[in-house]
């Protein structure tokens, strides 16, 4: 009888610490979550930061990458400047365009844009309409200034920012073709074009000299504003000045600092 109270005691025993335990880590739990809920207010609140909108297409031969910038609103009361990108040979993967980012470029130099990136497989003066067609839609389907659309292109896209905005000056209101050249013939047209050249002294993919003729041929035929900057670095893809370039916030100040009175 006297072992069998003994039980019973040592198992009442044992059940009030189990409960006191219990209770304990309760509260325990609790005197530590209530100072991280008194901290949780309506003014920290977390937000969310607003990223990059991208619209990925197609049309015609070609594929396009198009960015809204994180200020982008479309209802907003003003539009957005538009920076149109051709890119070099074999580069003409969806996924090079989303590599290279140059929104995110624009951006870290402070600056917001609508890019247009299209991605052609072959050259891009096979696919001139398909280029201007997607430019063209853009300007309709987003809020984007048709005064203040800027080409730019390096390599085989800067063969075709030199031609596209010689052909088109009621679209493009300047250009900067990189590492690039093109036919002299087209000085003529190009010399109401704002036009901002680039390229490396040490290029041994495109010569300089092709820029340079260009833009001696342009300045010759009445052309006032034409720039052309000089890189001389011997590091690195010698023939990529266009990096650099975009990594330039003077570059896009230059760009706006320009409108086309041309637009129809």
């Amino acid at each position: 009888m006297q072992k069998i109270r003994m039980r019973v005691l040592l198992t009442a025993v044992i059940a009030v610490l189990a409960l006191a335990s219990i209770t304990g880590c309760q509260g325990a739990s609790q005197k530590q979550e209530t100072p991280q809920q008194s901290e949780i207010t309506a003014d920290a609140t977390p937000t969310v930061e607003k990223s990059v909108t991208m619209d990925e297409g197609n049309l015609g031969n070609l594929q396009y990458l198009i960015t809204l910038p994180k200020d982008y609103d479309p209802n907003a009361d003003h539009t957005w400047p538009v920076l149109v990108f051709l890119h070099a040979a074999d580069a003409g993967t969806m996924g090079w365009a989303e590599y290279f980012k140059l929104y995110q470029l624009v951006e870290d130099q402070g600056y917001s844009f609508i890019t247009i990136s299209p991605v052609a497989t072959k050259s891009w003066l096979s696919n001139e309409d398909d280029v201007i067609s997607i430019v063209r839609n853009a300007l309709n389907k987003y809020k984007a200034d048709p005064t203040r659309v800027y080409l730019t292109g390096g390599s085989m896209g800067g063969d075709a920012t030199w031609t596209f905005a010689a052909k088109h000056p009621d679209l493009f209101a300047a250009a900067a073709p990189i590492s690039s050249g093109s036919s002299t013939d087209l000085a003529a047209s190009l010399v109401d074009m704002p036009i901002w050249a680039f390229h490396n002294k040490y290029d041994i993919i495109v010569s300089i000299t092709r820029t340079q003729e260009m833009v001696d041929a342009v300045k010759k035929a009445g052309g006032k504003e034409v720039e052309f900057t000089i890189y001389e670095f011997k590091d690195g893809n010698k023939h990529d000045s266009w990096t650099r370039t975009y990594k330039n916030p003077d570059f896009y100040q230059w760009l706006l600092n320009h409108t086309n009175t041309n637009t129809h």
